[in-house]
C-alpha cells in the first residue's frame, strides 16, 4: 500500500479530478515517475506546490496545506488497517487494468476480500430495487448461468436485482463483486449483511470513499461509473423511466462497453428503460447466452449444459403439463391467452381455460414454473 497516495485520497474536499489534474500537471512539470506523485505533494516546497496547484478550484492549494499539517500518513494508513481493509492507488501495481481505461477512474480503491481478476470476463448486473417477481427470476437466472461459466459478476449490493443476482452467483459457487456508495467498511443497505459478509469469501466488497463514509445520494451515481468500468458488459434487468441503473447504463456507453437490456411487457413501468435502451439500439438479452456469446464469443450448446433439477422433474410430466412447460422453456415469459392458443395446437385439441389454469397451478407447485404477473408465467430458474 502508498501510503503517501491513501493519505491524498483522504483529504476532506478534495476530490477525485482534483487529484488527477494535480497528478497530471506534476508529470508534466517533473517528468517523474507517477509512483512519487503522491509523496511529493506532502513533501514539496510551498512555492512549487503553488505553480502545480495552478489549473485547480480556488481553495485547493489550501486544503493540501491544511492536510500536510493536520493529517498524518502513517494516520491515514492506520484507519484502512482498523477497518481491515486493502487499499491500492492508481500508480500501484494491483489496480485493476478496466478502470485505468475509462475516461473517469477513481484514483484509489478500499475493498474487502479482493478485487476483480483482469484476465477473467466480467459482467455488471443492474435494475431495480423495487424488482417484480420476472425480474428477481431473471436476475437469480443470469448470476447462476454467470457462476457457473467462470464470469465474473459485478454490482452494486442494492436490494432487488443487484443483491439478488450477487446471491445467486455467491449461492453457485461463483466470484461476485460489489461497489459501494459508502464506505467498504459499512454495510449498506442493512438487509443485505448476510450477503456483505459472504462476498469477500468468494470475490470483494469496493468502495473509492475512505472508510467511515456513510451512505448519501450524492455519492452512488459516482460509484455507477465503477461498476460498469469493471464490466465487460452491463446488462439491465428491470429499470422505470428515472432508475440510477440507467445512470449506470449511460457510463457503459462512454466507456466503451456492450449494453444489453432484458425485455419486458410494454405495460410495465419496470419495463421502460430496458425497452427504452432497447430503442436506442443496446443488445436485447433474450438469454445469458446472448451476452456469454457477446463478450467471449462462445455459445454453450446443448451438449454443454448441465441438466438442473427442474430438468430432471420435467422429464416426468404428464400432457398437457409437458407441453405448456416446454412453451415455458421457449419463451422468456408467457400468458395464459398464448398458453391455451400454443399448447391446444400442438396437441391437436381445445384446451379450456380451466384445464390450464390447473396445470400451471400443478407446474408452480413443482417449482418447475412462476407466476410472474396475474395471468403471466415463466420457467423457474
Amino acid at each position: 500500500m502508498n501510503n503517501y497516495a491513501c493519505w491524498l485520497n483522504s483529504i476532506p474536499g478534495f476530490g477525485t479530478r482534483s487529484i488527477f489534474k494535480l497528478r497530471n500537471r506534476f508529470n508534466d512539470i517533473e517528468g517523474s515517475d507517477p509512483t512519487s506523485f503522491a509523496e511529493a505533494m506532502f513533501r514539496i516546497p510551498e512555492a512549487e506546490l503553488s505553480d502545480i496547484c495552478i489549473d485547480l478550484k480556488p481553495g485547493a492549494m489550501q486544503l493540501l496545506l491544511d492536510a500536510r499539517k493536520n493529517i498524518s500518513v502513517s494516520g491515514a494508513a492506520e484507519n484502512v488497517s482498523r477497518a481491515s481493509l486493502g487499499f491500492v492507488s492508481f500508480d500501484e501495481q494491483g489496480f485493476p487494468e478496466r478502470l485505468r481505461e475509462i475516461p473517469d477512474p477513481p484514483f484509489a480503491l478500499y475493498y474487502r476480500g479482493r478485487l476483480p481478476d483482469d484476465t477473467k470476463p466480467s459482467v455488471g448486473i443492474v435494475g431495480a430495487r423495487m424488482a417484480s417477481q420476472y425480474g428477481k427470476e431473471q436476475a437469480r437466472r443470469f448470476g447462476d448461468f454467470f457462476a457457473d461459466n467462470n464470469v465474473q459478476v459485478i454490482s452494486g449490493m442494492a436490494r432487488g436485482v443487484d443483491g439478488i443476482a450477487q446471491r445467486a452467483a455467491i449461492g453457485a459457487d461463483g466470484v461476485s463483486f460489489a461497489v459501494l456508495g459508502c464506505g467498504a467498511d459499512i454495510c449498506y443497505p442493512q438487509e443485505n449483511l448476510d450477503l456483505y459478509d459472504e462476498i469477500p469469501l468468494r470475490g470483494g466488497i469496493i468502495s473509492e470513499y475512505v472508510p467511515g463514509t456513510m451512505a448519501e445520494a450524492r455519492l452512488f451515481p459516482m460509484r455507477n461509473r465503477i461498476i460498469s468500468g469493471l464490466s465487460d458488459a452491463i446488462i439491465l434487468v428491470e429499470a422505470k423511466q428515472r432508475s440510477g441503473s440507467l445512470i449506470t447504463c449511460d457510463y457503459a456507453l462512454d466507456q466503451g462497453r456492450d449494453i444489453y437490456a432484458i425485455p419486458g411487457r410494454i405495460s410495465d413501468a419496470l419495463s421502460y428503460g430496458c425497452n427504452h435502451l432497447i430503442r436506442q439500439g443496446a443488445a436485447i438479452a433474450t438469454c445469458p447466452d446472448d451476452v456469454l456469446e457477446g463478450i467471449m464469443g462462445v455459445r454453450k450448446t446443448s451438449e454443454d449444459r448441465k441438466f438442473d433439477i427442474g430438468e430432471i422433474k420435467a422429464m416426468s410430466l404428464q400432457e398437457p403439463e409437458k407441453t405448456l412447460f416446454g412453451l415455458l422453456c421457449e419463451r422468456d415469459y408467457c400468458d395464459i391467452e398464448t398458453l391455451i392458443q400454443k399448447s391446444s395446437d400442438k396437441l391437436h385439441r381445445k384446451l379450456e381455460a380451466a384445464e390450464v389454469m390447473r396445470c400451471m397451478l400443478q407446474l408452480e407447485m413443482k417449482e418447475l414454473a412462476v407466476e410472474c404477473a396475474a395471468g403471466v408465467y415463466a420457467k423457474r430458474h
